[in-house]
């Protein structure tokens, strides 16, 4: 499995890459480069609710 980590407002976060939460993080940084914050800022909550945390995933825990 490879991982990634997502830069968003000053933050890493690192993601199973091809996940859900990869998804929204790449939605949330696509919103923000275009300045769009109110939905970055939406779409990184969706994201941090969604199931592909790295560090989790190195733990065991799996997802559907």
């Amino acid at each position: 499995m490879k991982y990634y980590t997502h830069e968003f407002m000053g933050f890493g976060y690192e993601v199973v890459n091809g996940s859900r939460r990869d998804h929204w993080m790449k939605r949330a940084n696509g919103a923000k480069r275009l300045g769009f914050d109110d939905i970055a800022i939406d779409y990184h909550l969706r994201a941090m609710a969604a199931p592909g945390c790295a560090k989790a995933h190195r733990m065991g825990v799996r997802h559907g």
